[in-house]
């Protein structure tokens, strides 16, 4: 049967936890929908997605990263706006060390134009981190953001294919917005371990 994994391929003591977990949710009253991950042949936690990229199912899915080459989820999530805020500085620190080499490299009374001039290979080096760092500052704005409103990328690109985004209206309210402040403090909490 499609989607059936192979008893042979199931590590025993990970799927009879799995398959009691999907026991107990179906006992509990609240729980209307549980969704099975086909591929990988469990429930599915809320907010989780298979990623078809890496092939794997990954807890609070944010995204495919292909400048990482990882998925961003839950378990990572929190370094990956690391690595983005620490490339913004990063990629400032090179435009200002490429700016006074060049000052310093040419004589005293030189404009930074004349001096970009004078050596435009070593301009080009220093200051192509001004890509870098406008797509960090963006890329950091967008995900402080989605922190500020609890949600991952995949839910604000997919928010009308979710029915936990949505209210008995069918219009778009996100159950897990507790107020900007709030969010980041928790997503700055999860961490502080």
């Amino acid at each position: 049967k499609k989607g059936k994994i192979s008893a042979k391929l199931k590590p025993a003591a990970t799927w009879n936890v799995l398959k009691q977990q999907y026991i107990e949710a179906l006992k509990d009253s609240s729980s209307t929908v549980l969704n099975m991950d086909e591929t990988d042949g469990i429930v599915r936690p809320l907010r989780s997605k298979h990623c078809a990229v890496s092939g794997r199912t990954v807890l609070r899915f944010d995204h495919f990263c292909p400048w990482m080459n990882n998925c961003i989820g839950g378990l990572n999530y929190f370094w990956f706006v690391s690595f983005l805020t620490a490339t913004i500085f990063l990629s400032l620190s090179w435009i200002m060390l490429g700016c006074t080499h060049l000052r310093v490299s040419q004589p005293e009374s030189s404009s930074l134009w004349q001096c970009i001039k004078a050596e435009p290979f070593k301009a080009f080096w220093f200051l192509h981190y001004g890509v870098y760092l406008l797509y960090s500052i963006l890329l950091c704005q967008q995900h402080y953001y989605l922190i500020a409103k609890n949600l991952t990328t995949n839910e604000m690109i997919n928010k009308s294919r979710y029915e936990y985004l949505k209210d008995s209206t069918g219009a778009y309210s996100n159950p897990f917005d507790r107020g900007a402040l709030n969010n980041l403090l928790d997503f700055f909490r999860k961490y502080e371990d």
